[in-house]
């Protein structure tokens, strides 16, 4: 039998909205990152700290690594306020390390990457988050589209124990190209989502006017976070979570996509309409480049010229987000077949019997997760059948 498809819809979304942070959990980080600038500012330093990626965005998704869920990783970018050419990435990344591990807290919470200081909170309710903190200094100016103009920076790289780079990146500007976009998916229907939150969450907002609009999922913003969650499982189940597609490409190819898309389209039909768009892309991989270009010249947020692909930041022109695709052939490969699995787990399965959709949303997303937020009492399972005699032995 096939359940109903309206409570299949919104137990698709109840399976989204448990993998973001909970407004009390972003209330945290909020004030932990303000903690922070504060404890700079009073130590000297001329910076400004602000949330990047997923946090910035909207699209923050519990992590999945070694096939379980592990610790929200939240970014904020530490800028400090001194150009690039006026110092090194040596002294901006230790100036903060070098703070950090004096400070009697911060100290026993801190490692160091190769981008990054990573500060490890200890749990609340049985989840945790990482504040990873990107040190990074001022730089050149860039202009991305429908001419907007955000300052650039420049990030520390430590590529090697003696060995510091910079990285250009926008940060900012990546934030406002997503908000331009997501904007008209927000505004649909914004009211009546303001107090369904309340509803959900109360006493953690006094008024409906209180609400940050990042807590105010999009259709757009969930269907990043079901991308990255089915991402993330997909790749650990073929044993390539070493190659598995970044974020930047999915929220890129995502938000591209979604700008010529309904905005009152519903999550599971702003689902279809993206990965129907993400497939006629997978064409690149048999077609000529030239025969693609002509049957498809709309489509072109994933290039291909001379055998290279490239997927543009959309705010720095110099990033290729597709690089490791060129130095690394399957990760095309894999990004496609990838998009295969998710039109049979999280499209087709919709219009199967209730026992296989619920079996294959638990391979899609996690057992644990899935049994965790949706009571499959109401879906029509076969109950486990209990064997009452053995079957004769291949042998006799």
């Amino acid at each position: 039998m096939i359940q109903n498809k309206i409570k299949r819809r919104k137990d698709f979304n109840k399976l989204i909205t448990g993998l973001d942070i909970t407004p009390t959990m972003y209330k945290n980080a909020i004030e932990k990152y303000k903690a922070l600038a504060e404890f700079f500012k009073q130590n000297g330093i001329d910076c400004d700290i602000y949330p990047q990626g997923s946090f910035a965005l909207g699209t923050v998704v519990k992590p999945y690594k070694e096939g379980k869920d592990t610790a929200y990783d939240l970014d904020f970018i530490c800028l400090i306020k001194k150009n690039k050419n006026s110092t090194d990435p040596k002294e901006i990344k230790n100036l903060i390390g070098d703070l950090l591990k004096g400070h009697k807290i911060y100290s026993d919470m801190l490692i160091e990457w190769d981008k990054c200081w990573t500060l490890n909170y200890a749990d609340i309710n049985g989840v945790g988050f990482n504040i990873d903190i990107i040190p990074a200094a001022e730089d050149e100016e860039l202009i991305f589209s429908y001419d907007v103009t955000k300052q650039s920076i420049a990030i520390t790289n430590k590529n090697s124990g003696t060995i510091y780079t910079w990285i250009r990146s926008n940060p900012k500007g990546y934030i406002e190209w997503f908000n331009y976009i997501n904007k008209p998916f927000l505004d649909w229907n914004r009211d009546n989502q303001r107090q369904a939150f309340m509803e959900s969450y109360k006493g953690v907002y006094n008024t409906v006017e209180e609400i940050p609009d990042l807590l105010l999922k999009t259709p757009l913003q969930k269907v990043i976070q079901i991308f990255k969650r089915h991402r993330d499982i997909y790749f650990h189940k073929i044993k390539k979570s070493n190659k598995k597609t970044i974020s930047a490409i999915i929220t890129t190819i995502c938000a591209e996509i979604a700008k010529t898309a309904p905005f009152n389209l519903e999550v599971n039909d702003l689902l279809e309409f993206i990965v129907k768009e993400f497939k006629i892309y997978s064409e690149r991989q048999i077609l000529d480049e030239s025969s693609f270009d002509q049957r498809y010249k709309e489509r072109i947020v994933i290039k291909k010229s001379g055998g290279n692909w490239s997927i543009i930041n959309p705010v720095n022109p110099e990033d290729n987000l597709a690089d490791q695709w060129n130095s690394d052939p399957e990760k095309a490969k894999l990004f496609f077949q990838w998009v295969e699995n998710i039109q049979t787990e999280l499209i087709d399965s919709f219009g199967l019997e209730d026992e296989k959709f619920i079996s294959i949303l638990e391979g899609a997303i996690g057992k644990t997760h899935l049994s965790s937020i949706i009571d499959t009492v109401d879906y029509n399972l076969e109950p486990a059948r209990e064997i009452t005699r053995l079957s004769q032995s291949w042998r006799q």
